[in-house]
């Protein structure tokens, strides 16, 4: 009965080992994969992370099977000494099904007191892989610190952000790290003894912030931006006054449609008051702007003359082929950016907007773009309206006669933007008030 018993064991087991067997070996070459691939990223990070303003250099510091201990130094690029790193990173890839990596910082650069209230953060960075390496999600947290830099003390809540990658790209690189949506939120921030020339000193509080922010190419709407700040208060203890507001937004997304881009802004704060010899009271505002452009030349290559003149993409040659889904043309030069804004191929909307300042309400929309067979650019009017049991004449009486008129109760302006060969003319209801040089 036992020599059977062992027999049949013997025919079920045998299969069952080999299966065993074959899962071991299969997940054993799946681990090999993983740390070939971070060995290969590690030793050619600055190609995924480097920019033209610093160079990242990755070494793989100890190995095991299923992890890597790792360094990342960070070097400006724009000294000479390149021997020292400005700031340097340490941390562990473990390997398996779900990949992670976890990154601290460890040293900086000790001249540079900025670094040192990072340091006194301790961040710290978490990326989640998928099992080929692709990131998934990277998390950054710090701690609440205290710091004293040049008779200020700074003190900085808890801050976390955590981006998700939309990208299907397998592996690690500066593709499949374009498609993101991040949140990422501060606490409080503390500024004392502003005024050094007040033993009073002063104080800075900016309340909670939450950045958004999301990039996807392959998106009709690639990209979108958001800021929300809390409250601010300003505490000079002096003359020149005190700020306070109790909330600021911003938000901006680009859109696209064929060849065009078009992006819409939208600013708005509440309860504004600034407390000096002439006090300002602003309960709310609301701005909201529309831009739009042709693929061809990008009105945010202009952000790069000062630096590389004409020649951002052949410094740039990476930057200029990612960004041209997000911006149109980065890298057009200063005359082809001039010559779409003369041909109209590049626009500024101001949609209807106010900002109500408690006694009056200004209200506000125009546009601006040259027009073929036309001299004019564009136009903007105002509309300044009393709030009840008011007159808006302690307001627009310091004008220039002509500049407004009176329509009922409200004030109104409308200034009109022209050319003619030589000039750009700005005139106000029909009043030509300058001439300005177009050359």
């Amino acid at each position: 009965m036992e020599n059977k018993l062992s027999s049949s064991s013997k025919k079920f087991l045998t299969p069952a080992a080999v299966i065993i067997l074959l899962g071991i070996a299969g997940y054993t070459g799946f681990i090999y994969y993983q740390g070939q691939k971070v060995d290969e990223t590690i030793a050619n990070i600055n190609k995924v992370l480097g920019t033209d303003e610093v160079t990242v250099s990755g070494e793989i510091t100890k190995k095991s099977f299923f992890a890597r201990e790792v360094q990342l130094m960070l070097y400006l690029k724009d000294i000479s000494e390149t021997t020292k790193p400005l700031a340097v990173s340490e941390g562990v890839v473990n390997l398996g099904f779900s990949p992670k990596a976890v990154l601290h910082l460890t040293k900086v650069d000790e001249f540079d007191k900025d670094n040192l209230v990072l340091k006194s953060m301790h961040p710290t960075l978490a990326v989640d892989f998928n099992y080929r390496f692709t990131p998934k999600t990277a998390t950054f947290t710090t701690q609440p610190f205290s710091a004293n830099i040049d008779d200020v003390k700074i003190s900085v809540d808890r801050t976390a952000g955590k981006t998700t990658f939309l990208s299907k790209i397998e592996g690690f690189s500066s593709e499949s790290l374009s498609q993101f949506q991040t949140k990422f939120d501060i606490g409080t921030i503390k500024l004392k003894q502003l005024n050094t020339r007040n033993s009073n000193g002063g104080e800075l509080v900016i309340g909670s912030q939450t950045f958004q922010s999301y990039s996807d190419k392959n998106s009709l709407t690639p990209v979108k931006f958001s800021y929300d700040l809390e409250k601010v208060d300003l505490n000079q203890k002096d003359l020149s006054g005190d700020i306070k507001f109790a909330n600021f937004s911003f938000n901006t997304e680009v859109s696209k449609e064929k060849t065009n881009f078009i992006q819409n802004f939208k600013v708005g704060l509440d309860n504004l008051n600034y407390k000096s010899i002439i006090p300002v009271n602003i309960p709310k505002a609301d701005i909201k702007l529309k831009m739009d452009w042709n693929a061809s030349a990008s009105p945010y290559s202009a952000l790069f003359y000062d630096q590389y003149g004409d020649d951002f993409c052949t410094a740039n040659p990476v930057a200029c082929q990612e960004n041209l889904p997000y911006f149109g043309n980065l890298g057009a030069s200063s005359e082809q950016l001039l010559t779409a804004i003369t041909t109209g191929k590049i626009g500024l909307e101001v949609l209807p907007s106010y900002v109500d300042a408690k006694n009056i309400k200004i209200a506000f929309n125009g546009n601006f773009r040259f027009t073929k067979d036309s001299n004019k650019i564009g136009e903007l009017s105002f509309r300044v309206s009393p709030a009840e049991g008011k007159s808006v004449a302690p307001y627009v009486g310091f004008l220039p006669k002509g500049t407004y008129k009176m329509e009922g109760k409200d004030a109104v302006s409308n200034i009109l933007l022209t050319h003619d060969d030589d000039n750009l003319l700005l005139s106000i209801n029909g009043q030509n008030i300058y001439s300005i040089p177009m050359n």
